[in-house]
């Protein structure tokens, strides 16, 4: 059995286990007026849900709120233009396990995008997105927790996920 196997083996126990209500929270809205970031929160434990979050925004940035749930220095891969996942840099070093749902969405994402499936946009070359997304499946892991956070693409900056995204996310997961 190759890994995107058991990564859709690991997905669909999940997916089965939060089938209910639990499995999709969504955050309140700031109460006090503070400019917030919407993300994905892909927990590392399989039996914790996936959540949407809002992150506050100080100073411009909500760099501070994403490294409070990551618990360390942020690494960022960026699977899809427009889309950031953050992980703990040390992840392999601080203890922490595979996270196969956000290893599973990452890659699925970028299938979804090589065929012409991902919401709002086109890749250029099908072709080599598709290629990329089989190289990444034999090399990219997501380690510990995870936040999925839409970026700017001319800025860099970290700005919320679209709902069209969020949506596609979801279904990607089996939420």
């Amino acid at each position: 059995m190759g890994i995107i196997e058991q990564i859709d083996a690991a997905v669909i126990s999940a997916k089965e286990s939060y089938r209910r209500d639990a499995a999709r929270h969504t955050p309140a809205p700031a109460a006090d007026g503070q400019p917030t970031v919407r993300v994905l929160y892909i927990p590392e434990d399989v039996f914790e849900p996936v959540e949407e979050r809002e992150l506050p925004v100080v100073d411009g940035s909500c760099y501070d709120a994403a490294r409070a749930i990551i618990k360390n220095l942020i690494q960022k891969v960026t699977p899809v233009g427009g889309i950031d996942f953050l992980m703990d840099e040390e992840g392999q070093y601080s203890g922490h396990g595979l996270n196969r749902r956000a290893t599973a969405l990452m890659l699925r994402m970028m299938v979804s995008f090589g065929e012409g499936r991902f919401p709002g946009r086109t890749p250029l070359d099908p072709a080599g997105v598709l290629e990329d997304a089989a190289l990444w499946a034999k090399h990219v892991r997501l380690l510990g927790p995870v936040v999925v956070i839409g970026a700017d693409e001319r800025t860099g900056e970290w700005v919320s996920l679209p709902e069209s995204t969020v949506v596609h996310a979801q279904s990607l997961l089996g939420l």
